[in-house]
Order: C-alpha cells, then structure tokens, then sequence
C-alpha cells in the first residue's frame, strides 16, 4: 500500500487518505461507549464470538466526519461505528457479514496483520453464529487471497474470509450499509469508487 497508489480490487478498497481525518490511534483506544457483544454482554447473541469484545463509538467528530465523505444515496442504513477488541490465543474463523456488503476496518494494535479470504465457509447463520468456539473447523478450505491491513481499508464481507493470527488485537469499524439500485454488490461499489463517486477524499480545511 502507498498513499499515491491505494489497493483496490474484489477483495478490498484501500483508503490511506483517511489516517489523517480518522481520531490519532491513542484517540482510538478511548473510545468505548456502549459495550455491545461479549461474554458478559448480551450472551444470547454473538456471545464471545471468536474471542471478541464490541464496543460503540458515537458522537465523535473525526469519525462523523469520515462517515459524511460516503456519497449516502449509495446508503440504504445509518452506517455504525464499532471498537473491536480480540483476545489473545483465538482466531476468527472463515465466515461472511450478515447484514453488511462492506466494512472499513482500520487496524489498531496491532498496526498491520494479514486477513485471508476464503472459498467456503460453514455457510449457516445461525448454527455457525451462535456455535461455540473452535480452533479449527470441521471442513477443507483454501486460502484464495491474503490481504495486509495497514490502513483504513474497504473489505468486501461478502467474501468468506477469516484472521489466522491469535495475537491479540484491536479495530476500529465502520460497518457501510450499501444497497439499492445504485450499489447492490460489491463490483458496484467498486465501479463507483473508480469513478470517484462512492466517496469524496478530499481534506477538509
């Protein structure tokens, strides 16, 4: 990745630009509003998933700021903001986002790790969501790409894609709601932003 020359691809959307306008990573760890999602946080649902705490960011101005450069009629939903954080000596299995073609991920501790993309998954919502933690899966899979996170990066969720690493970490998250007419898929998302509409760049001054 390079500022002057950004990855984007079927797999992610690269937006170094955004290090700048996005909180300072110090700012990043601050953040947690609301915990959502951990063992001790709504256990019926992603209790603990994969050794993930979730925690919401509201009200920031930075990162309400990044969220007004997304063109919202490519928006069928109110986008999210997240803080995530992973413990030590798990990894997060292949699976796709449910609800979401699109999510920025800007890695905060560490700084850069790699995440896999995937040619299948359990491929069962519910039975695989709410599933206990495993260290391995009950099926063949094959690595069809690996990409390195070094900045705020577009993923494409609807790839099955998993984070081998069981090194501790955080990430900040902005899950994108894209959908309608204008961008039902990710080539379209991905048509848009090469046409420099899916999102304006540009720094504030």
């Amino acid at each position: 990745m390079s500022i002057d020359n950004p990855v984007a691809n079927e797999y992610v959307i690269e937006l170094p630009q955004l290090i700048d306008m996005l909180p300072t990573k110090e700012e990043m760890l601050t953040l947690r509003d609301e915990k959502l999602a951990s063992s001790t946080c709504n256990p019926e649902y992603i209790s603990n998933w994969d050794g993930q705490t979730w925690y919401s960011v509201s009200d920031n101005e930075k990162v309400n700021n990044v969220i007004s450069f997304f063109n919202e009629k490519y928006l069928i939903k109110t986008p999210e903001t997240w803080l995530c954080m992973k413990e030590e000596n798990k990894w997060i299995r292949p699976h796709i986002d449910t609800d979401r073609l699109a999510v920025l991920i800007y890695p905060i501790v560490p700084e850069s790790y790699d995440i896999q993309f995937t040619d299948t998954w359990l491929g069962n919502h519910q039975k695989f969501f709410f599933s206990p933690y495993e260290d391995t899966v009950p099926y063949e899979y094959n690595v069809v790409h690996t990409h390195t996170y070094t900045c705020p990066t577009l993923l494409n969720s609807k790839i099955p894609h998993c984070l081998p690493a069981k090194a501790a970490k955080t990430t900040f998250q902005i899950s994108l709601y894209f959908g309608g007419a204008y961008c039902p898929d990710w080539d379209s998302i991905l048509t848009e932003y090469n046409k420099g509409e899916l999102v304006n760049l540009t720094p504030v001054n």
